[in-house]
């Protein structure tokens, strides 16, 4: 993972309120959290889905998803407190096969904007 993915994740994990045990977990590829007293569990939005939707659901934003883009914006008015100016994300996709990257992709892009704000 490059490092520009693993900058996002970790402001995304900020966004969404996680507390990363570290930033980046090298073996596991994503950022690990406790869950529980000495239990870990690896955080990446950008390959789980269920994640991605987890994130978007919490931070209210709003998807959008056409036939070769995915745009993912965010209500001002519901983060105000973090948010200066309404900055949607959004992500070009035009092969079938990596559209659910996309859209995961355009929800972490969104969280990191978030999170860079907090």
């Amino acid at each position: 993972m490059n490092e520009e993915s693993k900058q996002l994740l970790i402001l995304a994990a900020k966004a969404y309120g996680l507390k990363l045990i570290g930033e980046w977990n090298e073996l596991h590829q994503g950022c690990l959290y406790e869950i529980a007293p000495c239990s870990l569990a690896v955080w990446n939005p950008l390959l789980n889905s269920a994640q991605a939707l987890n994130l978007a659901c919490k931070l209210k934003l709003i998807i959008e998803c056409g036939s070769i883009t995915i745009d993912v914006r965010y209500d001002i008015d519901t983060l105000e407190e973090f948010v200066l100016d309404d900055a949607g994300m959004s992500e070009r996709c035009c092969e079938h096969e990596h559209y659910n990257k996309a859209v995961n992709r355009a929800i972490v892009r969104a969280a990191a904007e978030i999170g860079s704000l907090m």
